[in-house]
């Protein structure tokens, strides 16, 4: 037995719990059951991308290739570690196969972090200060998490690694994690100063706000765990959470794509497309804005009421002069009618008379 497999042995059986349960959780448990979230997110996705722009589609389709090539990356590993080399104990402490995970991760979470920048930008106006930063951010977090790879795929044993390889670790999650405050900031900025006073489009922004909210405090969360749990000892809990954390990022944008279909068929009023678009305003604000607002006119209709025609009774007493027709309808005493007959008359009118 090499001096390495022991050290290795000593190392992970001094807490098997705490060595080996992450790897099986994250491999068989959590990565499986994310990746059937997100299959799920991605099958209601197509049903909606007949008016998706081209570049939000590759984004999306390059970043679901790289989650499934994680995914059958981490089954892999499983097999490679629990059955072809069952009972070898350097595999878990060489960086042979976890070091991977940087790339993997950068083919997932760079794509959609630059989603959500040209939403941050876009809605701020084309902000220079984000086009300026957020690039640069990207690029160093791109570069810590390839750098971490190339430096140290080939090392027998974690305590080894380099202090190169050590600064481009801390280089991914750190650069990562400011990406996410410069979006998220960004974002939830924008959307804030696209209030227009209207009630039912400020009611939109700050739904829209918590969706962006929701959809990035989660991964910014999961990066912090991988630089702390590596900071403080390089252990099967950071490849835990390195594990999850482009699933988690593409978990949220695909709920951010999902929520504009469900907006739209559950309120008349609904922002485009394109997500976080920027539209026209009302009144004295800015003009461009965060939202665009369509409003649908409902006409109430009532069916008219046409007085039925008098009978011939009545036509004919419109001709006796009285207070009103009016008050002939509502049933009020006319006025009284004089009546002048003579006796001639009232003779002529007994005789004619029939008894019975």
């Amino acid at each position: 037995m090499s001096s390495i497999e022991e050290i290795s042995k000593a190392a992970v059986t001094a807490d098997l719990a705490r060595n080996l349960t992450p790897l099986i959780i994250s491999g068989l448990g959590v990565d499986a059951l994310m990746m059937g979230v997100i299959g799920s997110q991605f099958l209601r996705y197509l049903s909606i991308t007949e008016r998706e722009s081209l570049y939000i589609k590759l984004v999306i389709y390059l970043a679901m290739a790289a989650a499934v090539a994680t995914t059958c990356f981490t089954w892999a590993m499983e097999v490679n570690m629990f059955a072809y080399n069952y009972g070898h104990y350097t595999q878990f402490t060489s960086q042979h196969w976890s070091a991977w995970y940087g790339l993997l991760c950068s083919m997932t979470k760079i794509p959609v972090q630059a989603f959500y920048g040209e939403r941050a930008w876009r809605i701020n106006n084309r902000n220079l200060l984000i086009s300026a930063t957020l690039p640069f951010t990207l690029s160093l977090s791109a570069i810590g998490s390839i750098g971490f790879t190339i430096v140290d795929h080939k090392l027998d044993f974690s305590a080894d690694i380099s202090y190169t390889g050590t600064v481009f670790f801390y280089l991914w999650p750190t650069a990562c994690i400011v990406s996410d405050l410069i979006n998220t900031g960004g974002i939830l900025w924008g959307l804030y100063r696209s209030r227009t006073g209207w009630i039912v489009t400020d009611k939109l922004i700050y739904k829209l706000m918590r969706i962006a909210v929701e959809a990035q405090i989660p991964p910014t969360v999961f990066a912090s765990i991988v630089l702390m749990a590596w900071s403080q000892k390089m252990s099967s809990i950071s490849t835990l959470f390195m594990i999850i954390l482009p699933k988690v990022y593409l978990t949220g944008a695909l709920s951010v794509l999902n929520s504009r279909d469900t907006i739209r068929q559950n309120s008349s009023t609904y922002y485009s497309n394109s997500d976080f678009n920027s539209g026209q305003k009302s009144g004295g604000c800015q003009a461009n804005t965060g939202v665009t607002v369509s409003t649908d006119t409902y006409v109430e209709s009532h069916f008219s009421y046409e007085a039925p025609k008098m009978g011939l009774n009545r036509i004919l007493a419109k001709g006796i002069p009285h207070d009103s027709v009016d008050d002939l309808e509502a049933g009020m005493t006319l006025s009284t009618l004089p009546v002048q007959m003579t006796k001639e008359d009232w003779a002529d009118d007994s005789e004619s008379r029939v008894h019975i």
